[in-house]
């Protein structure tokens, strides 16, 4: 049997006699830089021992009080602090971290126009649109959805607006940085709110994809990165450079449940993200109407209608146990090569957007509020 040899191409790495390169050339051959996974000491949050939990140091210092591990990366005490959006409304450090956010994705600052202001109106019509997944993004339908709906006094941006594909736990085939997710973001939010008097973004399960991310990654000293998401990150800055104050992020509809921030609530409408699925169409959507009905006693007010997201197709009924009108509503991404797996479970995306018109007191017509197919043949 033929010997061990050296690697060819670096001449370092011993291959087997039935390879052509060793594993760091051939991976150096698909552009991918490293196949390993970074391991972080769990105290310091420097390099480690794959099969350690801490790096040498600081089991050193662990075992040995006589031996001191060497101190982290210094911050300042302001930074070390747990930070949120509201406990810092004029400080300096959210500016910092602002300019440095925005040199990171390299975006230059522009000029916006003042949010405009509706004239006053017996009616209110909302515009909602989910799961655009940026950069996933389809533009060509979002022009659509959004010239459909120049008269609309409100916009509802549903959840999964990122996609977080660089913070996934599964395998991206689609491999892009997290500064194309946020430079898109940017334009997408500065847009809608020169358009709308007021803009609302539900939370999705991807959109919390960094914070969750990072935070299991990094120390404890590092941990104002991951204290609020992105998307409040965004819309805080943009308010600090624009004077943009119509746009909401969602609040906790239950009382003291900072999880209920799924579901945003205008008049008698619930705009949900409920991470449910099934094979039975319109079950999410019945699922989430059960769910407010258990949770009753805690919402301010019980919902009439219920748009559903997360599930990236379209569809209406009214469920009489509930006494609710559902809508299932399509979404505005393009398909996911996860879809077409051959476990045969995935199908397309529905292209649309959701319409909800109320009345002054924010009762729905349920006559009037329906979602729309985004039809791209007719284009």
């Amino acid at each position: 049997m033929p010997k061990p040899r050296k690697c060819p191409e670096c001449n370092k790495h011993t291959i087997s006699p039935l390879a052509q390169r060793c594993k760091r050339c051939y991976y150096k051959r698909l552009n991918i830089e490293s196949v390993a996974t970074p391991k972080v000491c769990a105290d310091c949050g420097g390099p480690r021992a794959a099969n350690a939990t801490r790096c040498r140091d600081c089991w050193k210092a662990a075992i040995k009080p006589d031996v001191v591990a060497p101190p982290p990366t210094p911050v300042t005490a302001t930074a070390a602090a747990v930070w949120t959006l509201g406990d810092v409304p004029d400080s300096t450090l959210f500016d910092d971290r602002w300019q440095t956010f925005n040199k990171w994705i390299g975006r230059s600052r522009t000029s916006t126009a003042k949010p405009p202001t509706s004239d006053v109106s017996d009616e209110r019509i909302i515009f909602h649109s989910t799961d655009w997944h940026v950069p996933y993004l389809n533009e060509t339908a979002f022009a659509w959805a959004v010239n459909q709906n120049l008269d609309a006094t409100d916009c509802v941006i549903g959840g999964d607006f990122f996609n977080g594909g660089a913070a996934s736990r599964f395998i991206e085939t689609e491999f892009l940085e997290p500064r194309a997710e946020f430079e898109q973001a940017m334009r997408l939010f500065q847009y809608l709110s020169e358009t709308y008097d007021r803009v609302y973004c539900n939370l999705g399960n991807h959109c919390d994809r960094y914070r969750r991310y990072f935070g299991s990654r990094i120390p404890p000293y590092m941990m104002f990165l991951v204290n609020y998401d992105p998307i409040r990150f965004i819309c805080e800055g943009l308010g600090r450079e624009h004077g943009i104050s119509n746009i909401h992020i969602a609040t906790p509809v239950l009382q003291d449940l900072d999880e209920s921030r799924w579901l945003t609530m205008i008049g008698d409408c619930a705009f949900a993200h409920g991470e449910t699925s099934s094979k039975v169409k319109m079950r999410p959507a019945e699922n989430v109407a059960r769910w407010t009905r258990r949770w009753s006693d805690k919402l301010a007010t019980l919902p009439r209608v219920i748009v559903q997201e997360h599930n990236h197709y379209g569809g209406m009924t009214y469920d009489h146990e509930t006494g609710c009108h559902l809508i299932q509503a399509p979404c505005l991404s393009h398909d996911h090569n996860y879809q077409a797996k051959s476990d045969v479970r995935g199908s397309p995306n529905t292209l649309g957007y959701t319409r909800i018109v109320q009345d002054a007191s924010g009762r729905t017509d349920i006559n009037r509020s329906r979602y729309y197919v985004y039809d791209a043949a007719a284009d």
